[in-house]
């Protein structure tokens, strides 16, 4: 049996990692929460985490940490919505279609352009920042809770990694007599085929999950539930793209396909201006998307 007739998704997707280390500029103070607590006569009531670097100047204005914070955090966020879940929570695998590659890269030059540029700026800045802090924190500040300049670079980190989908032939296998390839190659191929069905299940249960809550948000605001705002018209459409991204090369949900076409096909020519001025405009969207989330939760579940 051959690994494409094992696992065909192994032709359309690959593994992809992100590794995020970033100082986070907190410190617990143990003996700032031991007075709040002999002030307010309470124990084990919470704890006094320091902010040791400020984000933002007092005039709302981001400082080169925050600018290097937000760089990071931007990263991680593109890179959970250009690829969908795989294996165990924690394993820190996602899967990358082929088909949302470009994407993916595009997102991955500009995070690491960001990032090569934010962290010599906070390296700059950082001696500033902490002579600020000495003012801002009083008598709560304390000089051996930062680290020291030349030890900072060390504690900040933006790595991807990419790797293959695994597959049952090679590894130990070829290691062993004859007699026993087939037997355990059969069972890496049974063990191999029954997690993927299952990480496709959540792969693609995370990609209904995030139409569905587009969906649902604009059903809602339509019927008169919360602000409307012209950027849920535009997240729809973004997040629809971006699963049609995700999931088009992989043919595993036809569903989902229809699905993303119909919403689409209702979203046509539907302007986010004309649906603050046309009370008709609403009612029509509202009754389309209503329409929508009932037959995606007959398709896809009530929570999906």
């Amino acid at each position: 049996m051959h690994s494409n007739e094992l696992l065909p998704i192994s032709s359309k997707a690959i593994l992809a990692t992100l590794k995020i280390r970033k100082w986070t500029a907190r410190k617990f103070d143990r003996t700032a929460t031991r007075e709040i607590e002999q002030t307010h006569g309470a124990q084990d009531a919470g704890r006094f985490n320091k902010k040791l670097i400020a984000a933002r100047t007092s005039c709302g204005e981001r400082t080169a940490f925050g600018a290097l914070v937000t760089c990071l955090g931007d990263a991680r966020t593109n890179h959970y919505s250009e690829s969908l879940a795989w294996g165990p929570a924690g394993s820190g695998f996602r899967l990358l279609p082929v088909s949302n590659l470009t994407q993916y890269l595009a997102d991955q030059r500009e995070a690491e352009r960001a990032y090569a540029a934010a962290l010599p700026a906070f390296l700059a800045e950082y001696p500033e920042l902490r002579d600020e802090a000495e003012q801002t924190l009083g008598s709560l500040y304390r000089d051996s809770d930062y680290p020291a300049p030349d030890a900072m670079p060390g504690l900040f980190d933006l790595e991807y990694e990419r790797t293959p989908l695994p597959t049952a032939e090679g590894s130990l296998v070829d290691t062993l007599a004859a007699p026993e390839v087939q037997r355990v190659r059969e069972e890496f191929a049974a063990k191999l085929r029954t997690d993927t069905e299952e990480n496709l299940q959540r792969a693609m249960g995370e990609a209904r999950a995030r139409v569905g809550k587009v969906v649902r948000t604009l059903a809602a605001t339509m019927n008169g539930e919360g602000n409307f705002k012209g950027s849920m018209i535009s997240n729809v459409s973004d997040t629809v793209a971006s699963v049609r991204r995700l999931t088009s090369g992989m043919g595993t949900d036809d569903e989902l396909a229809d699905m993303l076409h119909r919403i689409d096909a209702a979203m046509l020519g539907v302007d986010a201006q004309d649906l603050r001025d046309d009370h008709h405009a609403r009612k029509d969207c509202a009754q389309a998307a209503d329409a929508i989330v009932a037959d995606m939760g007959a398709l896809f579940g009530a929570a999906k």
